[in-house]
């Protein structure tokens, strides 16, 4: 995770770990929905390449 953007980072874990919905996430961080879902799949995306790497880091 460390290497997210730091705005997708703080997303990631304010839907994850805090629980917030999408609505909330947005309303706090005053971005849209949109913008906050986009977050979600890069964060996932990250997510699945560290988990799929034979050394367990990101590329």
């Amino acid at each position: 995770m460390g290497s997210l953007p730091s705005r997708v980072r703080e997303v990631f874990l304010l839907s994850r770990l805090d629980g917030l919905t999408y609505s909330d996430i947005a309303q706090r961080r005053g971005i849209s929905v949109a913008t906050v879902r986009k977050y979600m799949l890069r964060a996932a995306q990250a997510c699945h390449c560290v988990l799929n790497s034979p050394t367990g880091t990101a590329p």
